[in-house]
């Protein structure tokens, strides 16, 4: 109790009297006030509802289930109800509506107290009920960056979706649950792998207009919904990582050029993007989450239609070994990363280039346009590993899991 006390007065001094407002009244407030409305929910029976939450509105592996479920038409037998962050208006089915997953709203409270399933992967989903079902998909296969102690689950979670046992350990320590709780089921979203698409069509790109297209997917540095979060401690003049200033952000467009490649820098979701101080070039494109969103296109779609991946501390790579396809990592970074990354999983589960600088960034765009690939056996090796089940299957596991 008192470490809890000292950890309040901390963050008090660290915020302004309008920041202490904001917390209060947009997150502190809400929280009680749902807890006082509940009380008059509880005697409802649970009803044939299921929430679902993503870290992106209709996204991720919470997207993929639900879209898995509206494709065999459970919506016909249970009404679905997503909690979202966007006030946006969503063309949706039959049976599917949305409602707002912060401030007070009694619909919220009434959904989550009726609902048979809770289906969250983000902000954390508690029971108001002991005989709900609520599972865990999570927004990472498995971890590089040092997130133990950091995320501590409901202790009333049922499931906790996992890819293999071989991950439990590690995720056991990040979450703070019971090893019971995990179910090797698999991540949703990486069913994707496993079929054939063409969301850069979709886009107004033409894949064989290029020989390579390699996919760069750098990981959160300041948060658009909380500015006292940056995540490093070094700044970016671009706004990205490896490239100093714009006069070698054209340089690398160039080089590009000169091979015929395509490079697309996927912006994290999270990000501010007024952080962003470069635009798309000519063989570089700059895509943000909302635009992806806006144009109904799915991030890991278009993985399979890349060639190569440039990753950094992100769970992406960990998904990507699925493709078997070669793995560039960027640790340019690494001493300026806050919270740092776990050593042993760091040294063992990199089976990649490691870039540090401009020149190790275009030495491994020169490897991949000429098919050089150095680490196909210890990716292959580290896929055995990281995933149980490699067949696209996730989705179908987890509905016989809940028993839909």
């Amino acid at each position: 109790m008192i470490s809890r006390v000292k950890n309040l007065i901390q963050k008090i001094k660290t915020k302004s009297i309008k920041d202490i407002f904001i917390i209060v009244f947009k997150y502190k407030f809400p929280k009680f006030l749902e807890r006082v409305i509940s009380v008059f929910f509880y005697l409802l029976k649970l009803k044939n509802v299921i929430v679902f939450e993503s870290t992106n509105d209709f996204a991720m592996n919470s997207g993929t289930l639900y879209d898995y479920i509206i494709k065999q038409g459970y919506n016909k037998d249970y009404k679905i109800v997503w909690f979202v962050r966007s006030r946006q208006k969503y063309d949706l089915p039959n049976n599917v509506i949305t409602v707002p997953l912060y401030g007070a709203s009694i619909k919220r409270v009434y959904y989550n107290s009726i609902a048979k399933y809770l289906i969250y992967e983000n902000e954390f989903l508690y029971k108001r009920k002991k005989d709900q079902i609520s599972i865990y998909l999570t927004h990472g296969t498995r971890s590089l960056k040092n997130s133990k102690g950091l995320i501590t689950l409901p202790k009333d979670v049922d499931y906790v979706v996992s890819a293999s046992p071989y991950n439990d350990s590690l995720s056991q320590q990040i979450y703070g649950c019971s090893m019971s709780k995990f179910v090797h089921c698999g991540m949703p979203i990486t069913d994707l792998f496993f079929e054939s698409w063409d969301e850069l069509k979709k886009l107004g790109i033409n894949r064989n207009n290029y020989s390579k297209v390699i996919i760069w997917m750098p990981t959160l540095r300041k948060s658009k919904y909380d500015k006292h979060r940056e995540d490093f401690i070094s700044k970016s003049n671009t706004g990205l990582p490896v490239i100093a200033d714009p006069d070698e952000f054209n340089m690398l467009n160039a080089y590009l050029t000169n091979r015929n490649a395509l490079l697309i820098i996927k912006i994290h979701p999270m990000q501010d993007l007024r952080e962003i101080h470069v635009k798309s070039l000519s063989n570089i494109l700059i895509w943000s989450a909302d635009y992806l969103l806006q144009n109904k296109i799915n991030n890991y779609k278009i993985l399979t239609q890349t060639d190569a991946l440039i990753s950094d501390f992100s769970s992406i790579s960990f998904d990507y070994i699925l493709l078997d396809k070669p793995i560039g990592y960027d640790f340019s970074e690494i001493n300026d990363y806050k919270i740092g990354i776990i050593e042993d999983v760091f040294s063992k589960e990199t089976p990649g280039e490691y870039i540090y600088n401009v020149k190790d960034l275009l030495a491994y765009i020169n490897d991949v346009c000429n098919g050089v690939d150095r680490y196909k056996n210890e990716r292959n090796e580290l896929c055995k590993n990281v995933h149980k089940n490699q067949d696209g299957l996730c989705c179908q596991r987890i509905v016989k899991l809940l028993g839909l």
